[in-house]
C-alpha cells in the first residue's frame, strides 16, 4: 500500500497545495553538481575569484543562521551581514549572489526537474486545487524555466512576510490570500526542519519529498501522489 495514502493528509479537504521550490520541484543535488562544474570552469577562466566563491559560501551560511531567529528587513540584512563579515560592500555581495545563486543556475533547473512534477500540477488543476509556491529564494524565473504554472508565488523577502522558514508567516499569508483556513492547505517541501516545522506552526499538513518513502508523510516520486489525489477526489470520500 502507498505510504502517502496512509498519511494523516485528508486530501478530500485540501483546497490549496503550497510548494517549496529548491529540492522539492527539482533535484538540488543534481543542480549543485552542475553548478560546481560551472564555478570551476569560471574560476579557471578568471571569471570568478576565490573571494567571490567565499561570498557565496558565506551567504548560504548566513541565510541558514538568519532562519533560526527573526530579523526585520530581510532583503537588506541578508547582504549587509555577509558584507560585514567579509569586509566587502553589500552591493558587491548582491551582485555576486544575483549572478551565481539566482541567475546562472536557471539554465540547469529544467534538466533537474523531478519526474512527475508537471503531471502532478496538472492533476491538481483538474481537481480545481489551487497551487502556490513559498520559497526562501526568488522563485518566478525558476518556475518559468521549470515550465510550471502556479496561482500564487510568495517568497520570504516579500514586505508583508519578511521571515524565513520555519517562521510560519509566509504560509499563513498564503492561506489568507486564498481566503481558506490553514487546515485546508497542504505544504510540500524537502526539509522537515524548515518546511515541515513552518507547516506545523501554521496549522497545515505537510508532505516531505525525499529520495525514499521513509515515513508515512514522505514520498519518493510525484506519480504516487497523482494516484492518491485522483482516488480521493474520484471516490468523493475522505482519504
Amino acid at each position: 500500500m502507498d505510504s502517502v495514502r496512509e498519511s494523516s493528509i485528508n486530501w478530500f479537504e485540501i483546497k490549496v497545495v503550497i510548494f517549496d521550490v529548491d529540492g522539492t520541484l527539482y533535484d538540488q543535488v543534481c543542480l549543485r553538481r552542475k553548478m560546481v562544474m560551472e564555478l570551476l570552469r569560471a574560476f579557471l577562466r578568471s571569471k570568478i575569484s576565490l573571494c567571490e566563491v567565499g561570498i557565496l559560501r558565506c551567504f548560504r551560511t548566513t541565510r541558514e543562521g538568519l532562519a533560526d531567529g527573526s530579523v526585520r528587513n530581510l532583503e537588506r540584512i541578508q547582504y549587509k551581514e555577509v558584507a560585514n563579515r567579509l569586509g566587502v560592500s553589500p552591493d558587491h555581495v548582491r551582485s555576486v549572489v544575483d549572478t551565481w545563486i539566482y541567475n546562472r543556475p536557471l539554465r540547469f533547473v529544467k534538466r533537474c526537474r523531478f519526474p512527475g512534477v508537471k503531471e502532478f500540477f496538472e492533476a491538481l488543476q483538474r481537481e480545481s486545487i489551487k497551487i502556490a509556491v513559498f520559497s526562501d529564494y526568488p522563485a518566478s524565473e525558476k518556475l518559468l524555466k521549470l515550465e510550471l504554472n502556479v496561482d500564487l508565488i510568495r517568497v520570504s523577502t516579500d514586505p508583508d512576510v519578511d521571515e524565513l522558514k520555519p517562521n510560519p508567516r509566509g504560509l499563513i499569508t498564503i492561506s489568507r490570500d486564498f481566503n481558506v483556513s490553514p487546515r485546508q492547505c497542504l505544504m510540500i517541501g524537502d526539509r522537515q526542519d524548515r518546511d515541515g516545522k513552518a507547516a506545523s506552526r501554521a496549522g497545515m499538513g505537510f508532505l516531505m519529498k525525499s529520495r525514499r518513502q521513509a515515513t508515512p508523510n514522505s514520498f519518493a516520486d510525484y506519480f504516487s501522489l497523482i494516484n492518491v489525489i485522483t482516488k480521493a477526489h474520484g471516490s468523493g470520500t475522505k482519504s
